[in-house]
C-alpha cells in the first residue's frame, strides 16, 4: 500500500498536470518536429516498485556518466503503449513513439545542464556519497501517481541535492522530468547562515 503526501497536494497536482501535458499532450506539434531518431540504445529492464529504488539507481547512474544507463530509467516504448487508449493508438499509431522520444530529449538535455554544472562547481558525482534521500509521493486528478524525489549529497564542503520527477507506470516507477543539480543558494529564498560569534578565552 502507497502513502501518499497530504502536505501541498493541490500545489502538486497541478505540477504534475503540467509535467504530464508537456510529456503527452500536443502531438500535433511533436509530430511535425519530431526527428526519427534511429534506437541505437537498447534500455535495461529494471522494475522499481519503490520510488526509493529509482531513487537509488538513478544515483548509481548518475555516477556511472553513461547514456545508456541513464536512459534505462526511463518508460519504454513497450510501457508507454500498455498505458495509453488503444483508439487512440489505433487513430495516430506514431503517438508512441512520439511520447518516448518526447521524454528522452527532455531527460537528455537536463543531463546535460547537470553535468555542465558539476563540472563548473569541480563535483564529480562518481567520488560523492548519497546522503539523505527525500521521497514526497502523490496522485492528481486523473489517478496519476508521481513522486518528487530529491538525493542530498556534498563534496568540498558544499552541500547539494539531485532532484527530479517520477512517475508510476505499469507497476513499476521511471524517472521522466526535472533531472537537476541544487545547491542551497540556488533557492531564491535561500539565506546564508550567519556565524557564532567567536568566543573569547579569559586568562
Amino acid at each position: 500500500m502507497m502513502s501518499f503526501c497530504k502536505p501541498k497536494r493541490i500545489f502538486y497536482g497541478v505540477r504534475i498536470g503540467l509535467i504530464t501535458m508537456g510529456l503527452f499532450i500536443n502531438l500535433v506539434t511533436l509530430a511535425q518536429n519530431e526527428h526519427d531518431e534511429a534506437d541505437t540504445i537498447k534500455p535495461k529492464q529494471w522494475k522499481f516498485e519503490t520510488s526509493r529504488q529509482l531513487a537509488d539507481t538513478t544515483w548509481w547512474a548518475l555516477q556511472q556518466k553513461t547514456k545508456s544507463e541513464l536512459i534505462s530509467l526511463l518508460p519504454t516504448i513497450d510501457v508507454i503503449t500498455t498505458t495509453l487508449d488503444s483508439l487512440l493508438i489505433k487513430t495516430n499509431p506514431q503517438v508512441i513513439k512520439i511520447k518516448y522520444n518526447t521524454i528522452l530529449a527532455k531527460i537528455n538535455k537536463q543531463v546535460k545542464v547537470l553535468n555542465a554544472k558539476a563540472k563548473v562547481n569541480k563535483i564529480k558525482l562518481k567520488t560523492c556519497e548519497k546522503g539523505n534521500v527525500k521521497i514526497e509521493e502523490g496522485q492528481d486528478d486523473k489517478g496519476n501517481v508521481f513522486a518528487y524525489i530529491t538525493i542530498g549529497s556534498h563534496k568540498n564542503k558544499r552541500d547539494f541535492v539531485i532532484k527530479f520527477v517520477a512517475l508510476y507506470l505499469n507497476h513499476s516507477w521511471y524517472l521522466v522530468d526535472e533531472l537537476e543539480l541544487e545547491f542551497p543558494e540556488d533557492d531564491p529564498y535561500y539565506k546564508i547562515p550567519e556565524k557564532s560569534p567567536m568566543k573569547i578565552k579569559r586568562k
